[in-house]
């Protein structure tokens, strides 16, 4: 991929991601290009309605955001290995929304982002991030996990010899390793048809 986006949020789970976006990045040659991204949340009290009708300050959510950014900046300077060039920005809105938008915004290849939330918390107001990413983004999500060691070695991929399981088939080729194994797998179900259409099927 030569336009990455990482979604991240300002703390230490940001460091494995920023690994997997500089290996991909080394595939993509000179022409590569990391964006970070950091989405401030609506705050949950006055998204559910438990402070009557009133938006939060504005000034709140500016701070809320400067302070995200300066967070994003530090962990990405810190990582060092040419990270500090990369773009680091932070959106306000709903994070699967934002992602989505802006991979289409600046044409990114790939978004990478974490394996999911962790706390009880965000489990039950903001659902999995990147489940609800992965439903409405029109562009490839490499889930990184927090014991993140290298590219995958092996991919599986469904198919259903359709465009998207074809898609599906190249974006998971870009994220291997030179040397990696990519298993196409397709499952047949019986249901209730003849043998001449069991044959045509075959």
């Amino acid at each position: 991929p030569t336009s990455i986006l990482v979604a991240a949020r300002d703390d230490e789970t940001i460091l494995p991601l920023l690994a997997a976006a500089r290996l991909l990045a080394a595939q993509g040659g000179a022409a590569a290009k990391v964006h970070v991204l950091g989405v401030v949340e609506p705050l949950y009290a006055f998204a559910m309605g438990f402070v009557g009708d009133a938006p939060p300050p504005v000034t709140l959510e500016g701070e809320r955001k400067d302070f995200m950014l300066d967070g994003l900046r530090a962990l990405v300077g810190r990582f060092g290995q040419g990270a500090e060039s990369w773009d680091v920005e932070v959106r306000y809105g709903a994070p699967a929304r934002v992602i989505a938008h802006v991979a289409r915004e600046i044409g990114a290849d790939l978004i990478v982002m974490g394996v999911g939330r962790h706390t009880l918390l965000d489990r039950m107001f903001s659902g999995e991030t990147a489940l609800a990413t992965l439903r409405i983004a029109d562009r490839p999500v490499l889930a990184v996990s927090p014991d993140f060691a290298g590219l995958p070695r092996h991919a599986v991929v469904a198919v259903d010899f359709g465009p998207a399981s074809v898609k599906a088939a190249e974006a998971a080729l870009r994220v291997l390793e030179d040397d990696g194994t990519l298993s196409l797998v397709h499952v047949k179900t019986r249901l209730e048809r003849s043998q001449v259409a069991l044959a045509a099927l075959d």
